[in-house]
């Protein structure tokens, strides 16, 4: 029988408040964390289940697989205990060691009781797979399987948010070097004591009418045990009824292995065409049948949505109406796609060839340097076009490629490279121009149009030399008109956001945005008929496909559960895609052997300070988790839950790590302090600023702002906290998006518009190179003692961070730090040490790009 703990019992820093439900695997009560003050879910062991080993190293199995997981679809696992003598007090009467696991608490119903009231509409039942898919991917791609779908282990929360709780049977695909079976330790795994008894029965192993036929019949399983369970349950969802049923648990079995589900109504299949298939694609008896993975059932849901929503209405509402609402899903038509991509890594440039037919790409492959691939139609396999650390930017009527050798990322969604021009068919390129963005030809075939960056001002030029448009912010996604007399763009106003809009500018330099900021935006081409611009964007949620005309007329396309990134839409009509599986992840390394965590907290969690003493992070998120406005967040580098501050982009912590500095909307028009603990937030009257970063003097009483006054470049401001008071102290035309103020106050250190960190006085004296220093290096710390810097290169992996002393520019190698897994990382994006140089965390943006022609949408 289950021991009931009593409310106002401590389990640690746990107060049991009351009890939320019980089952095999213990009871669930709703629990106040003392020290951040908020409530959490605890799931306790009972005492008879404790006393068991084989359901002990279950239990723990459960906790070492779901504390893995870090997910917007999966329940989050905040910590684990036990009532073992450490100063947490077990419940009265009961022996110590009682284990227990902290979740985030949910507010939500099982998705079972959902159903218990008939079958769930197409649409919010595509959705709810959809959502489900993308967490088990992400839990896959941590070696990690399910095991136990089934409807009593999905939450709905309000807004339809889903999350998948309890990885309680949870499998390891990949071993655990911490876990049993490591440097000597016994094996648990499938074939071990503990998996036997786990094992035995399908009544253990998984719930009859969701169970995989290799579950069934106690065959190895993996990843697509749980896509199996899907298909089972989106049936379920879509019919009110069980796919695979019967009066008994064995009669459900024997269904599993021996029958097929009864066929969807036509109803159903007209409001989701190809949704049968998908189910049927999930549910075959052999796992090699079935779907590869769970990403690509997300991306197969996503265009049944796509094709079972309504058509637009007549009367487009305006771009700004449209860029704050809800999107329909609009495509009601078949949509033919073919997978471009098979290897593991990151997309860059991809066009289609003249005719229509074959696509040339760049890419990011297994860890490798970028290079340009062919493919061809009905051929799985690419042929490589260009060199190592070659990219694609743009092809011409005639077929001749322009190419960015040398290709590095900088930072803020822009890479850099020698432009080159280069036959298609392969062959030497020639140089054309170093430190180009990005590229694209006339219609003539002749001519290019370039982005780059001068003055610190982005720039569209054309020809190389003439400025049709600058931006303190940057550009993306040039594309020449079909007839030759625009350029369309997408406009991004903040350095280090892909916040932006699509515009469009002609060869006399007017611009015209085409709509209002969207809070991400990726890729930019013209529609076959050159009517209207296409791009890929979002508020909130995914990036989808929209068109706009040039009235600021806008549609949705396409929508998607996971972010798209649009490559180019032929003159023939298909489109080609790539569907990102992207993160910015934050790794911290201790000042002993061994200290190092992963401390990514949701999908785009970007570092941006450490307090002196390396007891926390601030960092915000600005993608899909972190809404529109993103959010900011500290964190302990113990590894505690990270805790939410407010909205905005976070800058740096205060000198006494009590505040932080943060900016609000998305042109980062207002600037912000915000309590670390308890406190309301004060407003920094900035004026006309446009704030790209901001960094505290020493005495907290003052502040040092990388900031643009309207259609002017970017320099450094002191900001009196008290009175507003701002004073310049540099030169126009600062690059990058970052500055660090000595130890001392007297200094700032910037990247000048040679792109060099350069010392600034603040008492607005002569600047000075930072002697030693590369171009292109980014700032890490200033030492203690303010007569060193630690820099390191934002393009190359491992990252070799470097001390320059000031006074010699000698230059020593203090450390290298690279990702755990570099698949799809170009770099580290961002770095902060403490001032003892012992603690030091950093963020890495990862990748991962699957490419695909769509037929049908234009």
């Amino acid at each position: 029988m289950l021991h009931t703990i009593s409310p106002g019992t401590r389990l640690g820093p746990y107060e049991i408040q009351s009890l939320l439900g019980a089952g095999g695997m213990g009871e669930v009560y709703r629990a106040r964390d003392s020290r951040l003050q908020r409530d959490v879910a605890v799931k306790v062991l009972p005492r008879a289940l404790a006393q068991n080993q084989d359901r002990l190293k279950r239990f723990e199995r459960e906790a070492r697989a779901a504390g893995q997981l870090n997910h917007p679809n999966i329940m989050a696992v905040y910590d684990i205990g036990s009532t073992d003598g450490s100063g947490a007090g077990g419940p009265a009467g009961t022996a110590p060691g009682l284990p227990y696991i902290v979740c985030e608490l949910l507010e939500g119903v099982p998705l079972r009781t959902k159903l218990a009231t008939g079958p769930i509409p197409p649409r919010k039942a595509i959705a709810y797979a959809t959502q489900v898919a993308r967490g088990l991917a992400a839990a896959h791609a941590k070696g990690i399987a399910h095991r136990d779908l089934k409807p009593e282990n999905l939450m709905i929360l309000a807004g339809d948010h889903v999350k998948i709780l309890d990885f309680g049977l949870a499998k390891l695909l990949r071993p655990d070097p911490t876990a049993p079976g490591a440097a000597g330790h016994p094996p648990d795994d499938d074939t071990g004591p503990v998996a036997t008894v786990l094992t035995m029965t399908g009544a253990i192993l998984g719930t009859p009418s969701y169970m995989s036929p290799e579950q069934v019949r106690d065959q190895p399983t993996d990843h697509r045990t749980d896509i199996f369970a899907l298909g089972a349950i989106l049936y379920e969802m879509l019919t009110g009824r069980r796919a695979f049923d019967g009066p008994t648990h064995a009669d459900r079995m024997t269904a599993i292995l021996t029958t097929e589900p009864p066929p969807l109504s036509t109803e159903t299949e007209d409001a989701a065409p190809g949704i049968s298939a998908i189910i049927a694609h999930t549910l075959e008896k052999s796992p090699a049948d079935r779907f590869d993975s769970a990403g690509d059932l997300a991306f197969a849901l996503t265009l049944v949505a796509g094709r079972g929503a309504a058509k637009p209405q007549s009367g487009a509402p305006s771009a700004a109406a449209t860029a704050a609402a809800p999107f329909a899903l609009t495509v009601p038509r078949d949509l033919p796609n073919r997978r471009i991509t098979l290897r593991e890594g990151a997309v860059h440039g991809a066009r289609f060839t003249p005719d229509g037919k074959a696509v040339c790409y760049g890419g990011v492959w297994e860890g490798q340097q970028a290079e340009i691939t062919w493919t061809y139609p009905g051929s799985p396999e690419s042929r490589a076009l260009g060199g190592p650390g070659t990219d694609l930017l743009s092809i011409a009527q005639t077929g001749e490629m322009a190419v960015s050798l040398r290709r590095q990322s900088r930072g803020g969604f822009f890479f850099t490279g020698m432009l080159a021009r280069m036959p298609i068919g392969g062959g030497a390129p020639r140089e054309i121009m170093d430190n180009v963005w990005e590229a694209d030809f006339h219609p003539d075939g002749r001519r290019l149009a370039i982005t780059r960056e001068e003055g610190g001002m982005g720039r569209i030029e054309f020809p190389a030399g003439t400025v049709l448009y600058k931006t303190a912010g940057w550009v993306s996604s040039i594309r020449f008109s079909r007839d030759g007399s625009r350029i369309a763009f997408l406009d991004h106003p903040a350095r280090g956001s892909d916040s932006g809009c699509p515009a469009v500018v002609d060869m006399d330099g007017n611009v015209k945005r085409l709509s209002a900021i969207w809070s991400s935006s990726r890729g930019l081409a013209w529609s076959p008929d050159g009517r209207e611009v296409v791009f890929a964007a979002s508020n909130e949620g995914s990036r989808a496909l929209h068109a706009v005309d040039l009235d600021g007329a806008t549609r949705v396309v396409l929508g998607f559960p996971s972010n798209v990134t649009l490559k180019d839409v032929a003159r023939q009509g298909d489109t080609l895609l790539a569907v990102e599986n992207e993160r910015m992840r934050t790794h911290f390394i201790g000042a002993t052997e061994g200290d190092a965590r992963d401390l990514t907290w949701l999908d785009w969690t970007l570092l941006r300070g450490i307090t002196d003493d390396g007891s926390r992070i601030l960092f915000d998120e600005t993608g899909q988790g972190g809404g529109e406005l993103g959010s900011v967040y500290i964190r302990g580098t113990d590894g505690a839950p990270a805790i939410r501050l407010g909205d905005g982009n976070a800058f740096s912590f205060s000198p006494d790590g009590a505040w932080a500095l943060a900016s609000v909307g998305l042109a980062r028009s207002r600037l912000e302090l915000v309590p670390c603990g308890a406190g309301e937030p004060r407003t920094i009257p900035t004026g006309d600023l446009s704030v790209d970063h901001a960094s505290w003097f020493p005495d907290g009483r003052s502040i040092c702002c990388l900031a643009s006054e309207s259609g002017r470049a970017r320099r450094l401001y002191k900001i009196d906290l008290a009175t507003g008071k701002r004073e310049p102290f540099s030169e126009e035309g600062i690059t990058y998006y970052d500055s660090l103020v000595s130890p001392d106050g007297r200094f700032a250190l910037a990247h000048d518009p040679g792109r060099k960190l350069t010392i600034y006085p603040v008492d607005g004296g002569a600047s000075r190179p930072l002697t030693g220093a590369v171009e292109f290096e980014r700032s890490v710390a200033w030492s203690a003692k303010g007569d060193a810097v630690y820099v390191f290169n934002r393009g190359e992996l491992p990252a070799r961070v470097w001390r320059i002393e000031l006074a010699t520019g000698a230059r020593t190698l203090f450390r290298e730090i690279s990702p755990f897994d570099a698949t799809g990382v170009e770099g580290i994006a961002t770095a902060r040490m403490t001032p003892d140089g012992k603690a030091l965390a950093y963020s890495y943006y990862q990748r991962m790009s699957r490419m695909y022609t769509v037929e049908g949408l234009f």
